[in-house]
C-alpha cells in the first residue's frame, strides 16, 4: 500500500512565506536544503491524522467511481501505522512514541468517520485527493497542494478543503487565524482561476486533537488581503532572487522571539545562536 504524499508542494507558499517570515530560515530550509526536523509530537500527530484523511477520501472517491478501493477502514488505519514508523519524521520518535501517536490519531479518525463518512459519501463528489495544483504566474511555476477537492451535490459548486488540526483552543478561534494565511488565500486564488464561477470557496476542515471534536468552516473573509495576495507573492519572489547570490549562512534574520521561539522553537534556533551549518 502506497502512503500518499501529504507534504509541501514543489514551489508553493511555504517557500515564499518562509522568506517573508525569516530569510535565514529560508536559507537553511531551501538554499541549503537542510530540512532539519526536531521530534515534536503535536505537529506529527496532525500529520498522521492528515495521512488517514487522505486515504479515507481516496477510498471514498474510488467507491464513487465504481472501483473497489479495498480495505475500507483497514486501508487508512494501515496508512497511519506505516507513516508513524517508516516516514523520516516518524523515525525521529522511539517505537513506543510511534505506537502512542498512531493510536491517538486512529482514535481521532474513528470518531471523524463515525460523524462524517456516510454523509460525505452521499453529499460530496470526490474530485481530487492530495492534488498538487500547478500554474504559471508571471511566467514562473507556482504550486500548492490541495488536501481535497470536492463538488457539492447540493449546489454543484467546487470546494477546496484544507485539513487543519488544532490543540486545546476552540476550533472557531483556531480557524480565525487562517483568514490572513497566504496558503489559504493562495488556494482561494487558484480555485477561482481554475474553476471560475463554479468555485465555491475554501473550507477549513478543523479537527481537535484534544477533544475529538470537529468543525467545518469557510475561510474568513479578507477582501483586502485577497486582492493583495498576488503582489505579496511577487514581493517574496523578488526577495528570493535578490538574496540568491549571498552566502546562505549570511542571510538576514528576523531576530524576533515570537518567530524564533514559537511552538517550542524554530528547528534552526541553535544554529542562529551559535552559527555554522549544524
Amino acid at each position: 500500500m502506497k502512503v500518499l504524499n501529504t507534504g509541501q508542494s514543489t514551489v508553493g507558499w511555504h517557500r515564499h512565506g518562509t522568506m517573508l517570515l525569516c530569510p535565514q530560515k529560508y536559507a537553511y530550509s531551501y538554499a541549503m536544503g537542510e530540512k532539519r526536523r526536531e521530534p515534536k509530537s503535536a505537529p506529527f500527530l496532525g500529520t498522521l491524522v492528515h495521512q488517514g484523511l487522505a486515504h479515507l477520501y481516496l477510498h471514498m472517491g474510488l467507491l464513487q467511481r465504481g472501483k473497489h478501493g479495498g480495505g475500507g477502514y483497514e486501508r487508512w488505519s494501515k496508512a497511519v501505522a506505516r507513516h508513524a514508523t517508516e516516514s523520516d519524521e516518524g523515525k525521529l520518535f522511539t517505537p513506543p512514541q510511534q505506537e502512542e501517536l498512531a493510536s491517538h490519531a486512529l482514535k481521532i479518525l474513528r470518531a471523524y468517520v463515525n460523524q462524517y463518512a456516510d454523509a460525505d459519501m452521499q453529499q460530496l463528489e470526490i474530485l481530487k485527493v492530495e492534488h498538487e495544483i500547478k500554474v504559471q504566474i508571471d511566467g514562473e511555476l507556482y504550486t500548492q497542494r490541495a488536501d481535497l477537492i470536492v463538488r457539492s451535490r447540493r449546489d454543484k459548486k467546487v470546494y477546496i478543503w484544507d485539513h487543519k488540526t488544532a490543540g486545546g483552543f476552540g476550533l472557531s478561534y483556531g480557524a480565525q487565524q487562517y483568514t490572513l494565511s497566504g496558503q489559504i488565500l493562495g488556494l482561494d486564488y487558484l480555485g477561482t482561476e481554475l474553476y471560475g464561477a463554479d468555485f465555491g470557496g475554501v473550507l477549513l476542515n478543523m479537527i481537535s486533537t484534544k477533544r475529538n471534536d470537529f468543525e467545518r468552516v469557510f475561510a474568513g473573509a479578507a477582501p483586502d488581503s485577497r486582492k493583495r495576495w498576488l503582489d505579496t507573492l511577487r514581493y517574496a519572489r523578488e526577495r528570493i532572487k535578490a538574496l540568491s547570490d549571498r552566502d546562505p549562512l549570511d542571510y538576514p534574520r528576523t531576530l524576533d522571539p515570537t518567530v524564533c521561539y514559537a511552538y517550542g522553537g524554530c528547528d534552526y534556533f541553535d544554529q542562529c545562536r551559535w552559527g555554522g551549518e549544524s
